[in-house]
């Protein structure tokens, strides 16, 4: 009996002297495992760094293997709800006396638009032609709704503006009667060059309880920033199709005190409802500035209000 005692308790000092053990060497193991994955941390940051060099000097050498340099954009003085827009660019060696043409095509359309070349000395050319400006605001949008218990629960949602207007296509050639040169088709986007063109627009709405309706208030963000166009009028517009069912004006009957770049200034608020239109339906935002110039979206919250209630 004596020695079975002995024996559990050897047994018993063993295993845990075994346990201790086992928690150090799975403590060292752990200890490694970290210090491997900082290592290879490490080798991931070096190898993404030496290819970043590597990437930049294939472009390097592929950007002074080109003929031509890249196209630069210089917005001009909107007139009009026109834009016009300068290309510039600078062509290596250049013949004396060869043409240079360059083809410009707004996106999806089939067929280039040549514009002659002028030469502004040292083998540098530009064109200028005029852009038909369509504004793409930065818009946020505050929704709220009040629940069944009466609490009101808000959703924001941020639209931070995708350019789909402004984007060409354009193609280079210079021909001195001997050779041709030609670019491949490149990309152009003239509307990101000139953004600064409005400030960005906050929109609430706010679910009316009880009914499918909504009061919207709609006013600028301008900022001390400089913006051309400032905001001049806000409507509603609900379509079935290509048909327009409803059309509501928003009216500015007060405005807000906002930093300008002239100091402090009084930026209008545009207020109306939104009730008694078939859903679901295409519910646009319409702003309109001056010189005609006028931009439209989609409300996505307005489009199926019956969700809501």
């Amino acid at each position: 009996m004596e020695r079975s005692r002995y024996l559990m308790a050897g047994l018993l000092i063993l295993s845990v002297c075994l346990n201790i053990y086992a928690l150090s060497r799975i403590g060292d193991l752990s200890a490694a495992i970290r210090e491997a994955r900082n290592q290879v941390s490490r080798m991931q940051d070096s190898l993404d760094r030496g290819l970043d060099w590597v990437n930049n000097a294939v472009e390097k050498m592929r950007e002074e293997a080109r003929w031509m340099s890249r196209v630069e954009v210089t917005p001009g003085e909107p007139l009009d709800g026109i834009q016009p827009m300068t290309l510039s660019w600078q062509v290596r060696e250049y013949p004396v006396g060869a043409s240079v043409t360059l083809y410009l095509r707004e996106r999806g359309e089939p067929e280039f638009t040549p514009y002659p070349a002028e030469s502004t000395g040292g083998g540098g050319f530009r064109i200028t032609f005029d852009h038909t400006i369509q504004p793409e605001p930065h818009v946020s949008i505050s929704f709220s709704a009040e629940s069944s218990s009466g609490k009101r629960e808000s959703v924001v949602h941020e639209s931070s503006g995708v350019y789909r207007t402004g984007e060409y296509e354009y193609y280079v050639s210079m021909t001195d009667g001997r050779e041709t040169r030609t670019t491949e088709v490149s990309p152009l986007n003239v509307q990101q060059e000139a953004s600064d063109l409005v400030s960005p627009v906050f929109v609430d709405i706010r679910a009316v309880n009880g009914q499918p309706a909504f009061d919207i208030t709609v006013h600028e963000n301008p900022k001390p920033e400089h913006y051309y166009y400032r905001l001049q009028g806000v409507s509603l517009k609900v379509r079935d199709g290509d048909l327009v069912v409803k059309e509501v004006t928003l009216m500015s009957q007060r405005t807000i005190e906002a930093p300008t770049p002239q100091g402090k200034g009084e930026i209008p608020v545009f207020e109306g409802r939104l009730e008694d239109y078939p859903a679901p339906s295409e519910v646009l935002l319409v702003l309109r500035y001056g010189d005609g110039v006028s931009t439209e979206f989609p409300v996505k919250y307005l489009m199926a209000p019956i969700r809501l209630y």
